[in-house]
């Protein structure tokens, strides 16, 4: 993992835990092949977020692992900023 993505995971996740009743980890890069980077609830509702670097591409396993989430109600998507996390948010009605 670039160090660049490190600390953009790090941004995110911060950013995220500070919003009110709402709790998030990043997932173990070691035993989470395919799975969304982050994932976590607020405003009683599952989120499931891939962070890239900006260029950078999913996997066809992450895609399938985001679409199954949102089939099952997920709040997900693909995010390079802060800036994504909301636009999926206000997508989602969550904010």
């Amino acid at each position: 993992m670039r160090k660049k993505e490190s600390i953009l995971k790090a941004q995110i996740l911060g950013w995220l835990n500070s919003l009110p009743d709402a709790h998030f980890v990043k997932l173990s890069d070691r035993f989470s092949s395919g799975l969304p980077d982050i994932i976590g609830s607020f405003q009683r509702r599952g989120v499931f977020l891939e962070v890239k670097v900006p260029g950078e591409k999913t996997t066809p396993l992450q895609e399938y692992h985001l679409a199954k989430f949102s089939l099952a109600g997920g709040c997900c998507g693909v995010v390079t900023c802060i800036e994504d996390v909301e636009t999926i948010f206000k997508r989602d009605g969550l904010i």
